[in-house]
């Protein structure tokens, strides 16, 4: 359980003296730096202050009250920053699919749409890509740490994926049929089995249906011995952890549920500074990076 970013909380989630919480950025900053010169068009010798205003404990901190929205550990250890979309190796496809074509890609739990930034600032076209998340509350967040509210024409969608067909995923509904890539980073880790079954038949759903190249792809934690792990739960139960081969099982049922079929790859690898020592060590814990292929 200890490589989670949405592990159990304890009762006041918000407590900063958990062990994810760090008053300091501990993290490689390098994917973020590039970014925000390059992107954002922060002064090399100021993107640390910038980043230190903006996301650190000063009294207008945007870290502080995107910890107050949500107290993720991706929060609390500033593991945003890491871009996670361009360590996959299928980055460089899918810039070449979203730049030289009209095709689109959703970022699924996007956060404060950190990798929608790393797309567009490599060249693909921001009105292409769609941002959504439970909650809106980070996105404004985004716009005033990467500056350009004024200049991305991203449509991000606040929504719940449990509920496309109810009131509390309306806006999500205009995605059905419309997408060819669905990046999904940090997502399905947070379910049990049978909700990650219901959210990948949604993103079936979102997918254009006549396109033979649709792809799903992201990261999320894993390991080395599947299953459901009792200390990580969610309000319908606990959460289940995969490796390649039951994720694979996984996305059978999927594909069984919606008439289609699913060629998966997976990689496990162990990921330094995930675990949480205040919980110990457990060796079968693992990061996995995974691509979803239409069959």
């Amino acid at each position: 359980m200890h490589l989670t970013e949405h592990a159990a909380l304890p009762t006041d989630g918000r407590d900063k003296s958990v062990a994810w919480y760090s008053k300091e950025i501990k993290e490689d900053l390098t994917p973020a730096r590039k970014l925000l010169e390059e992107y954002s068009g922060i002064p090399s010798d100021q993107v640390v202050a910038h980043i230190v205003n903006v996301l650190t404990l000063v009294s207008s901190c945007k870290r502080e009250k995107a910890w107050e929205v949500h107290p993720y550990p991706c929060i609390g250890g500033f593991r945003f920053l890491h871009l996670s979309i361009s360590q996959h190796p299928l980055y460089p496809t899918v810039l070449s699919r979203l730049k030289d074509s009209s095709q689109t890609l959703l970022d699924l739990g996007c956060c404060f749409g950190q990798d929608i930034r790393c797309l567009v600032a490599d060249g693909v076209p921001s009105e292409n890509l769609y941002g959504a998340d439970l909650r809106l509350d980070f996105l404004e967040l985004g716009y005033e740490l990467f500056k350009d509210k004024g200049t991305l024409k991203t449509q991000f969608l606040e929504g719940n994926i449990f509920d496309v067909d109810g009131e509390g995923g309306k806006e999500l509904r205009q995605l059905t049929g419309k997408i060819d890539i669905i990046h999904a980073a940090s997502f399905l880790h947070l379910f049990t089995w049978d909700e990650q079954v219901q959210a990948g038949m949604q993103m079936v759903r979102f997918l254009r249906p006549m396109t033979k190249d649709a792809l799903i792809l992201g990261r999320q934690t894993a390991t080395t011995n599947p299953g459901v792990k009792p200390g990580l739960k969610t309000t319908l139960g606990n959460k289940y952890r995969h490796n390649s081969e039951s994720f694979q099982r996984m996305w059978n049922e999927i594909g069984e549920n919606t008439g289609t079929k699913w060629r998966v790859k997976a990689d496990l690898y162990e990921a330094i500074g995930w675990r949480r020592p205040a919980e110990g060590e457990d060796t079968e814990d693992r990061m996995m990076r995974f691509e979803v292929h239409k069959a």
